[in-house]
């Protein structure tokens, strides 16, 4: 079978909350959360697997006012990326 998607929504370790929550300050860590990987690094595992990245982007959080903040800062920092969307894709 030739030819394949591979998609990833995932939070973003960089994220303002993913770095309280690592130090346990205001909230805890996810347990289900292991190895959170950057951008970058989830980009060069997609492709070392021979995919290639076609879509990477991110999304705001959904807490009111954080939310709106992200969506203006994200744009140029990566501290207020919450969660990170790559998708690679396998020639068919």
């Amino acid at each position: 079978m030739a030819g394949g998607t591979l998609s990833v929504y995932t939070p973003n370790p960089r994220h303002l909350i993913e770095r309280l929550k690592e130090r346990e300050l205001l909230l805890s860590q996810n347990v289900t959360h292991i190895g959170l990987r950057h951008a970058e690094a989830l980009t060069a595992a997609f492709e070392g697997a021979g995919f290639a990245v076609d879509r990477k982007e991110w999304r705001p959080s959904f807490f009111r006012g954080l939310r709106s903040l992200e969506r203006v800062a994200g744009r140029r920092f990566e501290l207020f990326r919450y969660r990170l969307c790559i998708r690679g894709r396998t020639p068919a």
